[in-house]
């Protein structure tokens, strides 16, 4: 059971009242479905329960941030409509169906050079997904944004790029950091934020929109979940995200933006260098899993950093 601050009738019901009426007021004015309201009420509420109250303005600011788009649409169908482009690496994730949502980032500048991020977060229909499965999948790229609010634009090797939690994108060119990082971590939070969210439906729930939302997921309760996505590093990762230690210094940096403490924390255990070439076989391990030999050698790499990183 998933331990949480909200442990009574009233708890609960204040957490998800007061996330209802915030999103209610982002919302006033503009068009949102009865799917997407719900969607949005269960996260905000899930994630204030896990970050805790005092991190309600990161939220807030995150879900205000991006632009939720629900579609009955096919993936496919929304694709093929994003002026921008979206890469390889979505296509082929969608295709496989290992998302519910996706975020297109719109990446602009003023005439002073400040750099704009617009996010639009699509949440693309699945009537044939189980629910919570669907609903683990969206939460997946929320976090990400609240992850990604703080310090949005920041300096590697003298290069703006843009924090998407620990994975650092280059603006100007395709150097890219830290993707797999960021994304096992996120998985594997995600899949908690999700507990927090079921551990809701064994309350007495006052409002009936809360207690209709909560009722078509409350069957998943109990099982304990183990994240959805990037099967290969996962579980190699799980070691170091059950590790208190690590998993707070990557919790508290990570959605404060100071990045840099993880680097250093890592580096402090594994030797100058450590957290970069931690990442980098991270990133080879899991982009090379369809070579044998190469995806062996990155596995008994990453294996060896994570004994140094929890001993």
């Amino acid at each position: 059971m998933v331990v949480t601050q909200f442990c009574s009738d009233a708890a609960v019901n204040n957490i998800l009242n007061y996330s209802k009426s915030l999103v209610d007021s982002m919302n006033s004015g503009k068009y949102c479905s009865k799917e997407l309201k719900e969607i949005q009420y269960l996260i905000f509420a899930g994630m204030v329960s896990y970050y805790g109250f005092e991190h309600i303005e990161d939220i807030h600011k995150a879900f205000r941030s991006a632009n939720f788009i629900y579609t009955d649409s096919s993936f496919e169908e929304v694709l093929s409509k994003q002026q921008s482009g979206v890469d390889e690496r979505l296509k082929s994730m969608i295709n496989k169906g290992y998302v519910g949502a996706f975020v297109n980032y719109k990446i602009s500048s003023d005439i002073f050079g400040r750099i704009h991020i617009g996010r639009d977060l699509y949440v693309v229909n699945n009537p044939t997904e189980a629910p919570d499965y669907f609903l683990e999948k969206i939460i997946h790229e929320v976090n990400h944004i609240v992850n990604a609010v703080n310090n949005t634009i920041c300096l590697k090797n003298g290069k703006k790029v843009l924090r998407n939690g620990l994975f650092l994108m280059g603006i100007d060119d395709k150097n890219n950091y830290g993707e797999i990082m960021e994304e096992s971590y996120n998985v594997l939070q995600s899949a908690e934020i999700m507990e927090h969210i079921l551990e809701f439906s064994q309350y007495d729930i006052e409002d009936e929109e809360m207690r209709y939302a909560l009722d078509k997921i409350k069957y998943a309760y109990g099982r304990k979940r183990e994240g959805i996505g990037y099967e290969v590093s996962v579980p190699v990762f799980r070691e170091l995200y059950n590790n208190p230690h690590f998993n707070l210094v990557i919790k508290k940096n990570r959605l404060s933006g100071d990045i840099k403490n993880v680097r250093l924390d890592v580096d402090s255990k594994i030797g100058e260098g450590g957290y970069n070439a931690f990442c980098d076989e991270l990133d080879k391990m899991h982009y090379q899993r369809d070579v044998g030999y190469l995806y062996h050698h990155h596995y008994d790499k990453v294996k060896e950093y994570v004994k140094k990183m929890t001993v």
